[in-house]
């Protein structure tokens, strides 16, 4: 298994291609997770996945399972990063209780995926707390105002 938790589109993308094209022949979990940690997700690619899967899970370059409503990435809404002063970085600001929690929660299904390596993709989404989001104004899509936290959703392709 290839495990990749970088949170760069490109790298990832890239990545995804190489298992397409059969350049990469390990299955692979993608675990990434929004600002704010509103949601956390992981991805199994498993090795030698055909290229329309990609259609199914990513739209205009973003997963279709994100809580976060694709324009305020596209639009590369302001307040999902914070500047750090002391080194003119940027970060996506998030607790670490919050990624505690994600990660707790997915590792049943990340336990179930390493043992079974299922043949198709298949992810899973944990939803944390929406409280932030929304007070900043930022969109969620609408099929996910509703779910409470510590929500999990799990796809398979």
């Amino acid at each position: 298994f290839v495990l990749v938790s970088i949170g760069n589109e490109n790298v990832e993308r890239r990545i995804r291609q190489a298992i397409y094209t059969k350049c990469l022949l390990s299955p692979v979990i993608f675990i990434w997770v929004e600002p704010y940690l509103c949601a956390g997700h992981a991805l199994y690619i498993p090795a030698c996945c055909r290229p329309e899967y990609d259609e199914k899970l990513y739209s205009d370059g973003l997963f279709t399972g994100n809580v976060i409503e694709p324009s305020e990435y596209i639009q590369t809404n302001p307040k999902f990063f914070q500047n750090d002063y002391g080194c003119q970085g940027s970060f996506v600001p998030y607790s670490g209780n919050s990624l505690k929690m994600f990660l707790a929660s997915i590792l049943p299904w990340l336990n179930l995926v390493v043992k079974c390596e299922p043949k198709h993709p298949e992810s899973v989404s944990w939803v944390g707390s929406l409280d932030t989001i929304s007070s900043l104004g930022i969109k969620l899509k609408q099929d996910y105002e509703s779910v409470l936290f510590g929500h999990i959703v799990e796809r398979v392709y």
